[in-house]
C-alpha cells in the first residue's frame, strides 16, 4: 500500500469518528399540538403546532444554556422541536408562546443520559382569540394646521 492511500484511510476514519462524536449525546424534545377542546392531550384531529412556540433548556444549575423557535427547527412540520448532543445531567426546558394558551404544564424537568434516546414532552396549547375591534371610530387627538 502506498503512504498516499493509507493517509486517506486514516482521514476517512477521524473523519467519521468526529461525526459520530458530534451525534452522540442526550436530547429533549418538545411535541407541540393545537389542544382544541382544551384536555391537555392530542387527539384526533387536532394538529401540531408548526411556529409560535419557543422553548429554553436549561441546565441543573437553571442556566440557560440554548434558545429555540419552533418555526427553525427541521421538525417543525410534525409540531417537534429538539434539543440534542447534550450532555447526561439534569435539565429544564420551558415553552413559552404568544399565540397560544398552554393547555398542559410549560415547565419540564428531565434527566438526560447519553444513549441518544429523546425524552419527549408534550405541549398543548389554544389559539389565543384576538381581541374584536369596537364598532365605535374615534379619530386622532390631534388636529393638523397649516
Amino acid at each position: 500500500m502506498s503512504v498516499r492511500y493509507l493517509w486517506l484511510i486514516l482521514v476517512a476514519l477521524l473523519m467519521s469518528g468526529a461525526a459520530l462524536s458530534q451525534q452522540s449525546g442526550g436530547q429533549v424534545c418538545v411535541r407541540a399540538f393545537e389542544d382544541r377542546n382544551a384536555n391537555s392531550l392530542q387527539d384526533g384531529g387536532e394538529p401540531p403546532i408548526t411556529r409560535g412556540i419557543s422553548a429554553t433548556l436549561a441546565n441543573s444549575e437553571n442556566i440557560i444554556i440554548d434558545t429555540r423557535l419552533m418555526e427553525d427547527a427541521p421538525t417543525a412540520a410534525q409540531g417537534t422541536l429538539c434539543f440534542q448532543r447534550l450532555d447526561p445531567g439534569q435539565y429544564t426546558v420551558r415553552v413559552l408562546s404568544a399565540d397560544y394558551t398552554a393547555t398542559t404544564e410549560t415547565a419540564f424537568v428531565s434527566a438526560v443520559s447519553a444513549t441518544g434516546i429523546p425524552q419527549v414532552f408534550d405541549y398543548g396549547g389554544q389559539v389565543l382569540a384576538a381581541a374584536a375591534p369596537t364598532s365605535e371610530a374615534t379619530g386622532p387627538d390631534f388636529t393638523l394646521t397649516p
